[in-house]
């Protein structure tokens, strides 16, 4: 973990799967001495309401929206019972798409300067 964050080409953010493992992440990090989000930005998933609890920073995160996501998952079951066993077919896939939203809290920070400098390459 720490000789990759050390190296020239060190990354600038880290996207962890869950709200679990970017606690973990940022507890190790901190160890380490890397300042979140000072030398690294961390991104989990899940909005979990204690994650600050368990590492003192709060992590930004991705919310699922998983009230929606149920909400639309019992609507089209209650509308194949509704039509009757002859129309359901429960191994057919449906694709359900609702918005995540970006819960921006202290573990993110911008990298851009206020004047972004632009580098060209003139053969």
């Amino acid at each position: 973990f720490n000789r990759s964050i050390q190296k020239d080409n060190k990354p600038t953010a880290f996207f962890a799967t869950n709200d679990k493992i970017a606690v973990s992440f940022i507890r190790n990090a901190i160890k380490d001495g890397i300042a979140i989000p000072d030398d690294l930005s961390v991104v989990g998933v899940d909005n979990e309401i204690g994650a600050y609890f368990s590492c003192g920073i709060n992590i930004t995160s991705v919310n699922p929206n998983r009230p929606e996501i149920g909400k639309r998952a019992a609507k089209w079951l209650l509308e194949i019972l509704a039509n009757g066993e002859e129309h359901s077919n429960l191994n057919e896939s449906k694709i359900i798409r609702v918005e995540p939203e970006l819960v921006k809290r202290e573990s993110t920070k911008s990298i851009l300067s206020e004047k972004p400098e632009l580098i060209f390459a003139v053969p």
